[in-house]
C-alpha cells in the first residue's frame, strides 16, 4: 500500500467477493468522528458497486446525520469479504470474534493492533505503538472545496468546532474566552461556533452564545460540514479528523485539547496547540493574535502529512484489495496466538511457535509467471537460459546451503527442505546431494515436470500455501 497503490485505479476486486461490513464506534463517549468517515466509507464503497454496510457499534438509537439505509442492525452468521474496525479501541476478545466473520482491517485502532489483520492509521498516533501496515491523512474524507492558499495574516471568520458529543463541553467555553479577551483586537472577529448533534445542554448554550454576539451553527455530520471549512480564517478544535480537514482546506487550525493524550498527539503532528485545561483557555486569544505565526505553523503542519497535495480514497484502495489471511499456520496448522513480527505495506508477518513465518496479504500481487519466463524473458535479462544458468544456480544454493548447515549443524539427522518456488530445481538439487529429504513446489508446469522426471525429487505444481502438502512438514518423505 505504497502512495503508488494510493493512487492507482482500483480493480473491482471486492465487487464479487462478498459484502464489507464496517463497523464504527457509536453512541455516548464515542463522539461522531469514526461514525461519520466510515459512513463516508461505506457511500464510497456502494457508489463503485460493491456491497457495504455500516454497523454501529454502541446503543441502538437514530445515528445523526446518518442515512438508515446504510445501517445493518446485525452482522448475521455471514462470512464477509473483509471486516473495517473504526471503534477507537476494540478489545482483543472483540478482534477475534470479527475475525470469525472474514479479514479485519483496523483504523486508527487504539487497544488491539496486534490482534488485526491489516492495520492503516489515517490519523498520526502516539510513538513507540506497533506500526500499521500504512499511515495517510489524505485516506480520509476530505473536503473537495480549498483555499487558493493559507492567509498570510488576519483572522475575519472564525470557526469553533469541538465534534459532535463536545463531551468536554469546551466548545462554548472557548468561544467565550475569545469574545471576552481584553483589547479590541479580536473585537470585530465574526465568530461561529458549531454544537454537535450529540451534545447535551445545546438549547443553555445557543442562549450564552446569542448573549455573547456568537453566532451558534447547528452542527451535522457529513460532507455540508467538511465543505463549509475553506469559508472561515481559522478552525478552532482538538487533536481530530476536523483539523486535518482543515489543514487540507489551507485553513489554519489552533488546537484546544481536552487532556493530555490529545495534547501529546498534537505536538507529534505539529499542529498548534493552546494546551488543555483553563490554561490553554487563556492562552486562545494571544495565539489568535498571532496569526502570521499561527498560519506558518499551520502550513508546515499540512505539509508534513503530505496535506499539501491530492487526497486519495480509501474506498478505492479496498475496492482493488483480495485479502489473504491465515486462520491457521501454514506449516503446523495451529490455530493458536501466533503475533505479529513486522507490517509493511500490504503485508504482515506473524510468527507461530512452531518457529514458521509467514505472510497475509491486503493485496497480493497479480502472477505473471509462464513457461517462457525461464527461457527468452530470463535469457533477456541474465544472458542465458534458466537452464543453461543452472550450474551457477546450484553453485548459489550450496553457499545458501553452508549457512543453513551452521544454523542446524551439519549432522542434524533427519534433514527435511521443502522449496517453495523451487523453479528447475537447482536448489533441491544441491540440497539433495547435501544428504537432505527434499520436496519442491512451483506453479509452471514444465519446471514441475523437470524436477520429477529429470531430477528425481517429489513435487508438487502449485502455489503456496493452496497447494501445500496437507501433513506437517515433519511428516515429510524421509528419503527420495
Amino acid at each position: 500500500m505504497s502512495r503508488s497503490l494510493m493512487n492507482r485505479a482500483a480493480e473491482p476486486a471486492l465487487l464479487s467477493a462478498g459484502g464489507v461490513l464496517v463497523a464504527a464506534a457509536a453512541g455516548g463517549g464515542r463522539g461522531g468522528g469514526h461514525l461519520n468517515r466510515s459512513a463516508a466509507l461505506v457511500r464510497a464503497l456502494r457508489k463503485a458497486g460493491a456491497e457495504a454496510w455500516l454497523y454501529p457499534a454502541g446503543p441502538e438509537g437514530p445515528l445523526p446525520g446518518v442515512d438508515p439505509g446504510l445501517v445493518i442492525s446485525a452482522p448475521g452468521d455471514r462470512e464477509w469479504a473483509l471486516v473495517v474496525l473504526d471503534c477507537f479501541r476494540c478489545s482483543p476478545e472483540e478482534v477475534e470474534g470479527w475475525k470469525a466473520r472474514g479479514p479485519v482491517l483496523g483504523l486508527d485502532e487504539g487497544r488491539s493492533r496486534r490482534s488485526c489483520d491489516f492495520l492503516v492509521d489515517l490519523l498520526p498516533g502516539l510513538p513507540g505503538r506497533e506500526q500499521p501496515n500504512l499511515a495517510s491523512p489524505l485516506l480520509l474524507p476530505l473536503p473537495d472545496k480549498r483555499r487558493p492558499a493559507f492567509p498570510e495574516s488576519g483572522y475575519r471568520k472564525i470557526l469553533i468546532s469541538f465534534g459532535a458529543e463536545d463531551p468536554g463541553t469546551v466548545t462554548v467555553k472557548a468561544a467565550l474566552a475569545l469574545r471576552g479577551s481584553p483589547g479590541d483586537a479580536l473585537g470585530d472577529v465574526s465568530l461561529t461556533a458549531v454544537l454537535g448533534p450529540l451534545r447535551r445542554n445545546a438549547p443553555e448554550d445557543r442562549k450564552l452564545l446569542d448573549q455573547a454576539g456568537i453566532t451558534a451553527a447547528e452542527g451535522v455530520l457529513g460532507s455540508s460540514f467538511r465543505e463549509s471549512l475553506a469559508d472561515y480564517d481559522l478552525v478552532i478544535t482538538h487533536f481530530g479528523v476536523t483539523a486535518f480537514e482543515a489543514l487540507y482546506a489551507r485553513v489554519p487550525v489552533l488546537l484546544l485539547n481536552p487532556g493530555p493524550c490529545h495534547e501529546r498527539l498534537a505536538r507529534r503532528g505539529g499542529i498548534p496547540s493552546a494546551g488543555t485545561g483553563k490554561r490553554g483557555l487563556e492562552r486562545l486569544a494571544p495565539m489568535v493574535r498571532e496569526s502570521v505565526q499561527l498560519t506558518g505553523q499551520s502550513r508546515a503542519a499540512a505539509a508534513r502529512w503530505g496535506l499539501d497535495g491530492e487526497k486519495s480514497s480509501l474506498a478505492a484502495l479496498l475496492l482493488g484489495a483480495r485479502p489473504r489471511v491465515h486462520r491457521a499456520c501454514p506449516f503446523c496448522a495451529s490455530s493458536g496466538s501466533r503475533p505479529v513480527i513486522g507490517r509493511f505495506p500490504g503485508r504482515t508477518y506473524r510468527r507461530c511457535s512452531c518457529g514458521g513465518i509467514y505472510l497475509d496479504r491486503l493485496d497480493p500481487p497479480p502472477v505473471e509467471y509462464g513457461g517462457d519466463y525461464f527461457f527468452s524473458a530470463y535469457q533477456k535479462q541474465y544472458g542465458r537460459t534458466y537452464l543453461e544458468d543452472f550450474p551457477g544456480l546450484q553453485r548459489i544454493g550450496e553457499k545458501r546451503l553452508d549457512r543453513i548447515a551452521a544454523v542446524l549443524g551439519k549432522n542434524s539427522p533427519g534433514r527435511r527442505l521443502l522449496d517453495i518456488g523451487c523453479a528447475y530445481g537447482p536448489f533441491l538439487a544441491a540440497a539433495k546431494e547435501r544428504g537432505f529429504a527434499v520436496q519442491g513446489m512451483d506453479p509452471a508446469r514444465d519446471a514441475a515436470a523437470y524436477v520429477s522426471e529429470r531430477l528425481n525429487i517429489p513435487v508438487r505444481r502449485g502455489f503456496f500455501p493452496e497447494s501445500a502438502p496437507r501433513v506437517p512438514l515433519t511428516s515429510l518423505p524421509s528419503g527420495t
